[in-house]
């Protein structure tokens, strides 16, 4: 079976195929030694395979690579860049550990194995935890070697410098490998639409506790690949406080939007089903989500990715249309704002004034974004609303703050913060006007 004719002849018997059909098929290629084109000929009935779930043979390759199974594509699919594997590194990085370990202990392990299936959970994620960290060391080291020795790596894996990268992202999900695997087991069936709060504070907890950016984002890919809706995860990355500095946050969110947006492809416009969410975080997503379509449409201009133009034009409308429904929510929230601002109308605490300043920043952000979309026709009756009610907001404010005759200091800060706000959404000449009125709202006789 080595011609393309024979591949896709097999590969439209193999779909055509009945349940029972399909999982006799199955059963005998988990008995090929050799088995890279009938991978390829399956792949199109992976998502009946997965309601299926037919036992399949506890191999080590399968062992391997079970923290990353739902990263795996197709050689066909595999594209280079996207964040995911190809299957045609199971056999080369399956033969560095077995070399690596010996033929002794191999055939221990492959004894181990013997009559155990995926229905086996329990027992295959005890046997991972004992293989995945020695294997990470294991590739890692041979990462290490291959780059200096490349008559060793042309030997081992061939001249394509992608498999080396790959084997060393390998590495670092195995260093992880009970832990994502105990995440994926606690999480619902994939495609996952709807995460509940338990859920939602299980991730959080996970990523509070990993040591670096670059790990959140093994993390993170692993979700986006299980998620049927991956805005919602990008939006809980965004949430989630973890332990980086915002440049370290910022390129981790970049690349792993740039990853959605090229695995998705002609269903792009899916990723901007975005859940309604904080302003500030809303802002992000959105600014990021823009930035990867320019980046995608790029790549289109240079060959290098094959994505119809109908289809970012579609994503721009989306993207467009969320930044609306984002400002009309922030209209609609005005008024309450401004009665919340006038029953209590004292300087706002640090940590406030902070959340305000985002907020503030968000508005700008949005209002760039407009202009980007070029649908600041469409955004300009609400920005100047939402501007003429932040105005009104802080007068009145300065003005109950006067009425209930709050110290001279306290309605100096609030003008300060008023003025801050104002700068950061509107400009300078807009906070010189504002200035005039807040001072003579100050006055005892306003």
């Amino acid at each position: 079976m080595t011609t393309w004719a024979e591949l896709q002849q097999l590969s439209m018997a193999i779909a055509q195929a009945s349940d029972e059909k399909l999982i006799q098929i199955v059963r005998i290629v988990d008995t090929l030694p050799e088995r890279t084109q009938l991978d390829e000929a399956i792949a199109k009935v992976r998502h009946r395979l997965f309601w299926l779930k037919p036992p399949r043979p506890l191999s080590l390759s399968r062992i391997l690579f079970a923290p990353v199974e739902d990263l795996l594509d197709g050689p066909l699919v595999y594209r280079r860049g996207s964040k995911r594997f190809s299957r045609a590194i199971i056999r080369p990085v399956t033969d560095i550990f077995e070399t690596a370990m010996g033929e002794a202990k191999s055939a221990a392990i492959r004894a181990e194995l013997a009559g155990k299936t995926t229905k086996h959970r329990d027992f295959a994620l005890a046997f991972g935890e004992r293989l995945w960290p020695a294997a990470s060391e294991i590739l890692a080291d041979f990462v290490k070697r291959a780059s200096s020795d490349q008559r060793m790596r042309t030997e081992r894996v061939g001249r394509d410098d992608d498999v080396p990268l790959q084997i060393a992202d390998m590495a670092a999900f195995l260093r992880f490998g009970a832990r994502i695997e105990r995440m994926k087991a606690d999480l619902p069936p994939k495609p996952f639409d709807d995460l509940q709060s338990h859920h939602i504070q299980m991730i959080e907890d996970v990523f509070l506790t990993l040591p670096a950016p670059e790990d959140v984002s093994l993390f993170t890919r692993v979700l986006l690949a299980l998620s049927g809706d991956p805005a919602k995860i990008l939006e809980l990355l965004e949430r989630v406080k973890i332990q980086a500095t915002q440049r370290q946050r910022d390129t981790v969110v970049g690349e792993l939007t740039q990853s959605v947006i090229d695995k998705l492809g002609d269903d792009a416009e899916r990723l901007i089903d975005i859940p309604q969410t904080d302003l500030q975080v809303a802002a992000k997503v959105a600014g990021r989500l823009v930035s990867s379509l320019d980046a995608l449409g790029r790549k289109r201009q240079w060959g290098t990715v094959n994505v119809d133009s109908r289809t970012l034009d579609r994503t721009r409308r989306a993207i467009g249309d969320f930044v609306v429904e984002n400002l009309n929510r922030t209209v609609g929230d005005s008024a309450a704002s401004m009665a919340a601002a006038t029953a209590n109308p004292a300087a706002a605490t640090d940590a406030q004034a902070a959340e305000a300043e985002e907020r503030a920043g968000a508005l700008r952000q949005f209002r760039d974004l407009a202009r980007t979309l070029k649908i600041d026709h469409h955004t300009k009756a609400q920005f100047e609303t939402i501007t003429r009610s932040m105005d009104q907001e802080a007068i009145e404010q300065v003005r109950s703050a006067v009425r209930q005759r709050l110290p001279k200091s306290d309605i100096d800060q609030i003008i300060v913060d008023r003025l801050r706000l104002c700068d950061i959404v509107e400009g300078y000449d807009r906070a010189k006007e504002l200035r005039s009125k807040l001072v003579a709202a100050a006055l005892p006789s306003a």
